[in-house]
């Protein structure tokens, strides 16, 4: 049997289409069904490379992760696309494009906004996911906007210095190809960074036994750029906690254009968690589903 088809359109942008798309297939997924996208939406923001060769969009590999599936191209292809996903699963959530015409006599929930609401016509409002899932927009992306994409290849060389005492190493998982030190490196670095420490005096004798305090100011006084995490060190940048994870913050200390993480699983459990508590989830299943 055919798949399912879902249409999730909306009449102006920013309307929510991507949230509520991801939100339906996260809890698709956690109800058993095999569901697929398909993003039909304008590409925004740096493409995200697929495993298997090529790319999508960031909205593309969302909802395909959503889904539980690794992103392919094909999410991305077109109405043309539609037919075959139909016969490999079992539900298909497509995001139109603001505004577009849905060829077909596919069942198409239209979404407004008001504020921090996304409205389903016909049926209850819903607040809108947090943290967002599209971040990109705004003063501060604008910025970094000119900046060369961020590339293993071309990307300049960081060290994060790996404290005793550290306490956010995790927070530095968007710094892909840095070396992680516990001794003096061998060269230039363009960026370091002192991680967030539960025992900063502790630590600054580390550094000073390990000959990493007169490294740093060396390597500083050759034009590498000091970053330090949660408390003050001569010569450093301070920034707090959550910021390694910023991928506006890391554009700036960079000079290259970070694309923001990806979801990760715990964000798609949020996520059908917050769609299945929505007030017309009842009404909206016996409808689609």
């Amino acid at each position: 049997m055919s798949a399912k088809v879902i249409v999730v359109s909306s009449l102006t942008r920013g309307a929510g289409k991507t949230h509520f798309a991801a939100g339906l297939a996260c809890w698709l997924k956690e109800h058993g069904h095999h569901s697929a996208p398909l993003q039909l939406s304008p590409a925004a923001g740096d493409p995200v490379a697929c495993p298997e060769g090529g790319n999508l969009s960031r909205a593309g590999a969302l909802l395909a992760e959503a889904c539980g599936l690794m992103p392919e191209p094909v999410y991305e292809s077109g109405w043309q696309a539609l037919a075959a996903l139909r016969q490999r699963f079992d539900t298909v959530v497509v995001e139109a494009p603001a505004g577009a015409e849905t060829p077909g006599e596919w069942p198409v929930v239209h979404l407004g906004r008001e504020g921090g609401l996304i409205l389903p016509a016909g049926y209850a409002a819903m607040p809108e996911y947090q943290p967002d899932l599209m971040p990109g927009f705004g003063e501060a992306v604008e910025a970094i906007a000119s900046l060369p994409p961020w590339s293993l290849a071309s990307a300049p060389r960081c060290g994060v210095v790996t404290l005793p005492h550290i306490d956010n190493f995790t927070e530095y998982q968007m710094l892909r190809g840095s070396e992680w030190l516990t001794s003096p490196g061998v060269g230039r670095f363009a960026n370091l960074f002192l991680p967030f420490t539960t025992n900063v005096a502790s630590d600054l004798e580390w550094l000073e036994q390990t000959g990493l305090a007169s490294w740093i100011a060396a390597q500083c006084a050759g034009g590498a750029k000091l970053s330090v995490c949660g408390w003050d060190y001569a010569g450093a940048e301070r920034c707090e906690l959550g910021d390694p994870l910023d991928f506006r913050y890391l554009s700036r200390q960079l000079g290259r254009r970070m694309a923001p993480l990806m979801p990760d699983e715990g964000t798609h459990q949020n996520l059908a968690h917050w769609f299945g508590e929505w007030a017309s989830i009842g009404e909206f299943t016996r409808n689609y589903l």
